[in-house]
Order: structure tokens, then sequence, then C-alpha cells
């Protein structure tokens, strides 16, 4: 018989971590926003409202999914993957959108060379993730298995 236990992925503590840190980033994006004072934000390029619209629900989002892995459900390592390179895409639409600046526009083509560096390396850690966890599985039915033909 097949220990629960074994079914479920182990939990990946550096993505609950990276999903807590994003989730105070943002909280933190959303607080910065909210003091924003109106003399100032009537200057911005992208409003502080937006600004807190768009950091509760990233927030909302990295919350849920550092407690699904808490909970270590099945899709939630694919989802958190999947949230860090849209929120990674994000944010880099939003700067090209509302950077007004020359420092910002001459910065930009250095942040995209970065930032598809940085989704490399993010889908590379998530194909080894699932190679490892494709071997768990197949070592478990092989364990399973192997237990089965010594009690028949």
């Amino acid at each position: 018989m097949t220990d629960p236990e074994s079914v479920l992925p182990r939990r990946s503590w550096a993505l609950i971590v990276v999903m807590g840190m994003l989730l105070l980033f943002q909280v933190g994006a959303v607080l910065n926003a909210l003091r924003i004072p109106s003399e100032t934000a009537n200057n911005l390029s992208l409003p502080p409202y937006l600004q807190v619209i768009g950091g509760v629900f990233w927030a909302l989002l990295f919350g849920q999914t550092a407690i699904s892995l808490l909970r270590r459900n099945p899709l939630a390592v694919k989802r958190a993957f999947l949230y860090v390179m849209v929120f990674i895409a994000y944010n880099v639409l939003r700067l090209l959108i509302f950077a007004q600046s020359d420092y910002d526009r001459q910065r930009f083509p250095f942040l995209l060379a970065i930032t598809l560096l940085f989704a490399v390396l993010l889908g590379s850690a998530f194909m080894l993730y699932r190679r490892l966890c494709l071997r768990r599985v197949a070592k478990n039915s092989t364990m399973e298995n192997g237990a089965n033909d010594q009690q028949s």
C-alpha cells in the first residue's frame, strides 16, 4: 500500500521563501503608493491607484501561492514558476509603457536582457525540478512494485 505522504510533492522551501519575499515586496509597494502626496501623484506617469490595485493583486496571488506550497498542493510549484514569469513580464511591460525619463528608456535594453536571462534560468530550474519529481515518482512506483512482487 502506498504511503499518502510519498504521493504528495515535497515542500519547496526556496519557492516558499521567494513567494513570501515577493508578497512582502508588494505589500511595501502598496504602502508606498498610498503614502504618495497628491501633489506628487499628479506628476507621475503611473497613477498611485493603479499601483495599489496591481500591488494588492500580486500580493494576494503570491500569498495564495505560498499557502498552496505549504499545503503541498501538486500544482503549486508549477503555478509559482508561472506567476513569477508573468510578474517579470508585467514589470517589464509596465516600465516600457510608463517610462518617460531618458534614464528609464536608456536602461530598458539592459533590463530586458537581464529579464530574459533570468527567465531562462527560472525555466531551467523548473525543468530540473520536474525531472527530480519524475525520478522520485518512478523510484516510489518501482519500490511499490517490488513490494507487491514479494507479497505474491
